[in-house]
């Protein structure tokens, strides 16, 4: 074990006060029938308990840093393990604030090669930390070798979005879109989307930046791209 990262959230009375609400207003129609105030308290307990457990299982409720990967310890639900070497996607969310959008933090979520998803919640402890040493032992060597396959011509997929030395490529089919750097007039990235801007009838498309795997390398290769790149709020 190289570190660990308890969720903050669960650490307060204030994150189950809304199943105590609940629970109240179950048991005050409940005790229209209850025969005493001791009945009452039992009910109350009861439901209060069984709506926090219901509510809650399956939370993440600490990230563990192994040698070899992470560990996502959750509630009444059994570990999730993925590997540095075994990660398929990383998806980041980042939590935002104001009009300017700016980062106070951002959610990661990591998929495994098995499918196997790890949440990591952005209210951890040293979740800078994590984040970086996600950077360092995941993202670091997919952004190398996505340079290197970008430089090599090839296409490099980002969920819907497709790019290359050629230009930027949406969806597939009759509903995709293949696009040159030539007729692309900006990309515009914010905390939240990604907004490619064309030149001709100065149209757009836009994709949430969170269902965008790996995004930081997708930025990465947008720097290296001939097209000017904004980046926004929290991102600039």
């Amino acid at each position: 074990m190289r570190g660990r990262h308890p969720v903050r959230g669960l650490r307060t009375l204030f994150v189950f006060v809304p199943y105590f609400i609940v629970a109240a207003v179950i048991v005050g129609v409940l005790r229209s029938v209850a025969a005493s105030a001791l009945c009452a308290v039992v009910q109350f307990v009861t439901v209060a308990v069984a709506a926090v457990l219901a509510f809650r299982a399956g939370e993440t409720r600490e990230i563990v840093v192994h040698e070899t990967g992470y560990r996502a310890r959750r509630w009444l639900r059994s570990d999730v393990v993925v590997r540095f070497d075994a990660v398929r996607d990383v998806f980041r969310r980042f939590d935002t604030m104001g009009p300017l959008g700016v980062v106070r933090g951002c959610s990661i979520e990591l998929v495994g090669s098995d499918g196997a998803r790890l949440n990591v919640p952005y209210d951890i402890d040293a979740s800078a930390e994590l984040v970086e040493h996600v950077d360092r032992h995941v993202v670091r060597a997919v952004r190398l070798e996505a340079l290197r396959a970008y430089e090599d011509g090839e296409e490099l997929t980002f969920g819907r979005l497709r790019v290359s030395v050629a230009g930027v490529a949406w969806g597939a089919g009759w509903r995709g879109r293949r696009d040159a750097w030539a007729e692309i007039r900006r990309i515009r990235v914010t905390a939240r989307e990604l907004t490619v801007h064309y030149g001709r009838w100065f149209g757009s498309r836009t994709v949430p930046l969170g269902k965008l795997p790996f995004p930081m390398v997708l930025l990465a290769l947008l720097e290296q791209a001939p097209v000017e790149l904004e980046l926004v709020g929290g991102l600039r």
